[in-house]
């Protein structure tokens, strides 16, 4: 008996639109203070291949030693704003990197936008004095239950690819539960694996995780940090009641071509990327195929009839010095036979559970000249498709499919 199939369509209204409108105007209302005081902003990258550099200290350093500063974040963003009118000396530091020195001169109301990158090498510290207060206001600075994991942070846990994969290192945090080494699901803090919401560069993605258990979406060599809420995740969050598992890729090199492929006895692997105009726009290629039925089921003489692959691509541009876009593809299948082959009549009638998931998403940045504000708008369209049976006849199938849009001002 056949399953109709299931498909599900949520479409946003138009309140973001009226959402983002009111706050951008409610910001065009400055207030005496900020009429006074300046704001300095911009992205920090690295000079080698146009990355942005997370974590980046940029401070300025004024009359009196005044001083202020911020932290880049993931996009390399940093802003400093309130900043009395005056003449300042801009440094960034990163350890790895040579300092960045510029000097400024400010005056009220005015807003730079100001980007730079850093060079590789060795420079040294002078002295560094550390001072501590206590704040009431330091604990609720806190996210609960937050966990930012990093490519090198996936890379010191082993895995049967010569790169490695997010679920490896997922599978090592406390409240993480796994059926094994085959199914596909994953289990955080006690909850259903349709309770977890994972994402990638903003783009819902129904089954992340391959059949096979070491294996998810998300090799360790596309990924720029991954934000993993086991609880206290707000609104922004919305529709799930486990966890939130948020990945951000990274940018192609901007300054030139680069690539690598392996070849294991579970999976074989391959990446480019590169510029398509040199520090401006660039391109990012993963893909990897599955070898496990020709070579890891010959190692332990039996039959392994699993089979997966994923492909993912981004474009990343900077559109101009207040603004960037990246489109990003995700596509994954997986196959895996339940029970003894079954031949009748040269037709196959084995059955299998397939599952694919494709997903298409944009993000575009920008800064208003005129207004110190971080904008970024969201677009996604994501869709799965699951069958069970014979190949050729499936008994029974399911789909769903979303689309996304939202608006986010800081």
């Amino acid at each position: 008996m056949r399953n109709a199939p299931f498909r599900r369509a949520a479409r946003p209204g138009p309140l973001f639109v009226l959402l983002f409108f009111t706050l951008l105007l409610s910001s065009l209302c400055t207030s005496p203070a900020r009429a006074q005081t300046a704001t300095v902003r911009g992205f920090v990258t690295d000079a080698s291949d146009g990355q942005p550099l997370p974590g980046v200290n940029v401070s300025l350093r004024g009359p009196n030693d005044a001083l202020y500063g911020a932290a880049a974040d993931n996009d390399g963003f940093y802003a400093i704003s309130r900043v009395p009118a005056g003449r300042y000396e801009l440094n960034g530091t990163f350890i790895g990197y040579q300092t960045y020195v510029d000097t400024l001169s400010l005056t009220g109301g005015q807003i730079i936008t100001l980007n730079f990158a850093l060079e590789t090498g060795a420079a040294e510290m002078g002295e560094v004095v550390v001072e501590e207060e206590r704040e009431t206001a330091g604990a609720a600075a806190i996210s609960a239950g937050l966990q930012t994991i990093r490519p090198s942070d996936i890379e010191l846990v082993p895995t049967p690819d010569v790169s490695g994969d997010l679920v490896t290192y997922l599978q090592t945090l406390p409240g993480v539960v796994t059926t094994g080494d085959q199914g596909g699901q994953l289990f955080i803090r006690g909850g259903e694996p349709t309770q977890n919401l994972v994402m990638i560069d903003g783009m819902l993605l129904y089954q992340p995780f391959h059949l096979i258990g070491f294996y998810s979406a998300f090799p360790s060599d596309i990924i720029n940090s991954t934000d993993v809420y086991a609880g206290g995740y707000g609104g922004r969050y919305g529709g799930r009641l486990s966890s939130v598992i948020d990945v951000q890729t990274r940018n192609g090199n901007k300054r030139q071509l680069a690539g690598a492929v392996s070849v294991a006895p579970f999976v074989s692997t391959a990446r480019l990327e590169g510029p398509l105009w040199k520090d401006r726009i660039s391109f990012l290629f993963s893909g990897r195929l599955s070898v496990i039925e020709e070579g890891a089921s010959k190692l332990i003489d039996q039959p392994l009839p699993f089979k997966f692959d994923d492909q993912f691509a981004k474009l990343h541009a900077i559109v101009s010095s207040n603004s960037q876009l990246s489109l990003s593809g995700i596509r994954t299948y997986d196959r895996g036979v339940i029970g003894q082959t079954i031949l009748q009549e040269g037709v196959d009638l084995t059955d299998q559970v397939v599952w694919n998931n494709q997903a298409l998403g944009g993000r575009y940045i920008f800064l208003p000249a005129t207004l110190p504000i971080f904008a970024e708008l969201l677009g996604s369209f994501s869709k799965v498709e699951n069958t069970f049976g014979p190949e050729s006849d499936p008994t029974r199938s399911s789909s769903a499919q979303q689309y996304n849009v939202a608006a986010n001002i800081t």
